[in-house]
């Protein structure tokens, strides 16, 4: 890969954002690579691949501000790793510009369809890829705050139900390409309407929040996620998940709940406590997303009317109680 020799751009984005952009570069040439990381490492913090799967992997445990990624990447090509990127809920929105030898329309045009964000010709003009990825980051900070405005529930600092409804929708069909399971969880504040009456709203408002920030700190894959459906009720999407795993996970969240011990005298357990219904869609190709809600709800509902403070979960119909 030749580049000519020009000026770096030495500052990163300036008073765009105080942590520095995290950039993931993938390609299976080290040379080609070494140049893309030294290129780039004036505009953030540079992460190298040699090939995409490592790249997918690494993006399950940190989320990258834009990944550079080479067309040409042997077995998987680069065009391949970014649908699937694209068809996962946590890197759907990351930028990715792609480095093509190809200068042909096809080529471009597969680019784009593949959901790429840019694309930049060899022979690399270093000045244009760093202008190219500065423009890209600066883009993602403003959609960024567009989504933040318009999925993020305010009070709770978590998703909204219609960033859920929009979310699930991709989730589903992506599990039906896929043909893997899809876990949800429908979560409810036992009792919260006592709460609220005998604490009045803002200790309610309160409970809310902790509740939220807790259930989320028990979501420990990136590609899963919260978001409040209205009023106490929560609802948890674990992408790639059986039941016995969402099971795990409902645990979890009724234990760290209990360990946040929130008093709540009007409830007979003494303190908030929360109940959850759980469907596991294996058999997923005949149904809708409103149906795996529906399910959950229902085994939700199914949990409060046996006493509260349990998980009743089922998988594809079959009634599991917890």
């Amino acid at each position: 890969m030749a580049f000519p020799a020009v000026e770096k751009i030495e500052a990163p984005l300036p008073d765009e954002q105080q942590v520095p952009p995290l950039i993931y570069v993938v390609d299976d040439e080290e040379i080609s690579l070494e140049i893309l990381k030294e290129l780039l490492k004036p505009l953030g913090e540079v992460v190298g691949f040699a090939d995409g799967a490592s790249c997918v992997e690494a993006c399950e445990k940190k989320l990258p501000d834009i990944i550079i990624m080479d067309v040409n990447l042997g077995a998987v090509s680069g065009l391949q790793i970014c649908r699937k990127l694209k068809s996962m809920s946590s890197t759907k929105d990351v930028p990715i510009i792609f480095i093509t030898a190809s200068q042909n329309t096809h080529a471009e045009s597969e680019c784009w369809q593949a959901g790429g964000a840019d694309f930049v010709n060899k022979p690399v003009n270093a000045m244009t890829l760093q202008h190219r990825v500065r423009s890209q980051l600066r883009y993602k900070q403003q959609a960024d705050q567009l989504r933040q405005l318009t999925y993020v529930d305010e009070l709770c600092g978590i998703y909204n139900k219609r960033y859920l409804i929009d979310s699930l929708t991709r989730d589903v069909r992506a599990a039906k390409r896929s043909h893997s399971a899809i876990s949800l969880l429908m979560v409810d504040i036992d009792w919260f309407k006592p709460f609220n009456d005998f604490y009045g709203h803002l200790h309610g408002d309160t409970c809310l929040k902790e509740v939220a920030q807790t259930l989320k700190s028990c979501l420990l894959r990136p590609n899963d996620y919260i978001a409040r459906y209205g009023g106490e009720e929560f609802t948890c999407v674990l992408n790639g998940t059986n039941e016995e795993e969402a099971i795990t996970v409902a645990t979890r969240m009724m234990e760290a709940i209990a360990h946040a011990n929130i008093k709540h005298e009007k409830s007979e357990f003494g303190h908030v406590t929360i109940s959850i219904g759980i469907f596991c869609a294996q058999r997923i190709e005949n149904l809708q997303d409103k149906t795996i809600l529906q399910h959950a709800d229902n085994n939700l509902y199914e949990a409060k009317r046996r006493g509260r403070s349990q998980i009743v979960s089922s998988c594809d119909g079959d009634l599991l109680l917890v």
